[in-house]
């Protein structure tokens, strides 16, 4: 809030609903800093889990992600815009799925 009002402009709105201002809050004044910035992996290290943040695929016969394991495996899907990803065990012939919420890594070397 100190660069904000430091800059000229009103500190952004403090709200209980919603995201944070993030970078958007900042880029009226330092344009040229906040477009360097997002390009990062460090800014893209976190986001919420979209198509496009997530690094995998999820037409059939592209979603599947093979690990060193041959039995072990996992597969993307996107259900309505609900993404989840499926790890399968060959040896025990058990899955699980779980839903993405959060994207964690920039994709460079992983990705969870």
């Amino acid at each position: 809030m100190v660069l904000a009002l430091a800059c000229g402009e009103k500190p952004p709105a403090l709200t209980t609903s919603g995201p944070e201002p993030g970078s958007a809050a900042c880029k009226g004044c330092h344009q040229k800093i906040v477009e360097s910035f997002v390009q990062t992996a460090h800014f893209q290290t976190s986001a919420p889990a979209t198509e496009q943040s997530i690094k995998g695929h999820f037409t059939d016969g592209h979603n599947v992600l093979h690990t060193k394991r041959q039995d072990t495996w996992f597969t993307l899907e996107n259900v309505g815009g609900v993404f989840y990803q499926t790890g399968h065990d060959g040896d025990t012939r058990r899955a699980r799925t779980e839903r993405f919420d959060i994207v964690v890594g920039s994709g460079r070397v992983g990705q969870s």
